[in-house]
């Protein structure tokens, strides 16, 4: 079957229902293919037929889509299953199974984004957790092709509470528009209420929805992706080296560029002061210098860790990760207290035997 006889099966079928004025409930003819048929404002024709191209699980496939004088006319997957809406009504999700519906969207989020396609109205009741567990975006009435040279959006649309500030003319939608929308859902599944009524401030999770509903679009996450990598290890901040490593030091991860520039002056004098440390203690006497790194490490790198959580140990730790937050950066700022008086004795003890061992051999 070429490509026109298998549009033209496409449009060969019957009306089971009409949801409303605008859309029905279509099954064809020949495969028995249950499809929703919609009429939109032929405007509309541009973003479904970019939508039709993409071959996604969690994205409501776009079958076929014309145009009929002054409307276009779409033919899109019939999802069999309930809206996010729909099983909220019987209360809010665990945490770990609202983060899992998340990440789905996410990676229906993440190739929409690829092909330029902004969402715009990411809200429970767009969707769908198919009765098979799949977790699938619908409906792109008021998304939107991102314009490189556009400066705002040439429609004010958006559903209240979940369409971010910049959808009311003051920028251009782009990806982190559904970033903001997808951070108020992940609320919204895990209070019942959008950040407005109620904000999630259990864990760690708690800090990924503030930075996804920012109201500076630039303190957002960057991408999608960085969302989904967020979600999964359920921190803002990398486990990771790789993961934006340099971001991840006290001083350099803040917004305030003059408090990134203090912090950056801050780190070039540690790192001096430690050349000078192994200038002198180790010119000295070679047998210095592991003492000598050892009380660096003690002295600098560990309390860094424990303070700023640069390497995830309160999220690697179980009954650490478990505790409540306050209690939880008590323990590592008491540990990054304990491992300085520690580098500081060691340091004392090795310039000591050193000055004995140099003077008094």
């Amino acid at each position: 079957m070429n490509e026109f006889e298998y549009k033209f099966s496409l449009w060969q079928f019957d009306v089971v229902t009409d949801f409303n004025r605008t859309t029905q409930l279509v099954r064809n003819r020949s495969t028995g293919r249950l499809m929703v048929k919609k009429i939109m404002p032929a405007y509309e024709f541009e973003v479904h037929n970019a939508v039709s191209k993409i071959n996604n699980c969690h994205i409501a496939k776009v079958f076929d889509v014309i145009t009929d004088r002054n409307a276009c006319i779409i033919l899109e997957e019939y999802v069999q299953g309930h809206t996010i809406e729909q099983y909220l009504s019987k209360g809010t999700f665990a945490e770990d199974y609202a983060i899992n519906i998340a990440r789905q969207i996410c990676n229906g989020l993440s190739v929409l984004h690829k092909y330029s396609i902004t969402h715009r109205d990411i809200t429970p009741s767009n969707i769908i957790i198919g009765f098979d567990g799949v977790v699938k975006i619908i409906d792109f009435g008021i998304s939107r092709l991102h314009k490189e040279n556009a400066k705002h959006d040439t429609q004010v649309l958006g559903t209240e509470g979940y369409a971010a500030p910049e959808q009311f003319g003051f920028k251009q939608s782009d990806c982190k528009t559904d970033i903001y929308a997808l951070g108020v859902l992940l609320n919204y599944m895990l209070t019942g209420h959008i950040p407005s009524e109620v904000m999630y401030r259990d864990g760690d999770v708690a800090d990924i929805i503030k930075k996804c509903t920012e109201y500076n679009v630039e303190k957002r996450f960057e991408r999608i992706e960085d969302l989904d990598a967020a979600l999964k290890r359920k921190r803002v901040y990398g486990f990771n080296f790789a993961d934006n490593f340099m971001e991840n030091f006290p001083g350099l991860r803040s917004e305030k560029k003059g408090v990134r520039v203090f912090a950056c002056v801050m780190y070039g004098w540690m790192f001096l002061w430690i050349i000078g440390m192994y200038s002198k203690y180790c010119v000295i006497n070679i047998l210095n210098f592991f003492p000598v790194t050892l009380m660096v490490i003690l002295l600098f790198f560990i309390p860094i860790s424990f303070f700023s959580d640069l390497f995830g140990f309160q999220s690697c730790i179980p009954k650490i990760r478990d505790m409540p937050k306050t209690l939880r950066k008590l323990i590592f700022y008491s540990l990054a207290v304990v491992s300085m008086f520690v580098g500081m004795s060691i340091f004392r003890a090795v310039t000591t035997v050193s000055y004995l061992w140099y003077y008094f051999p």
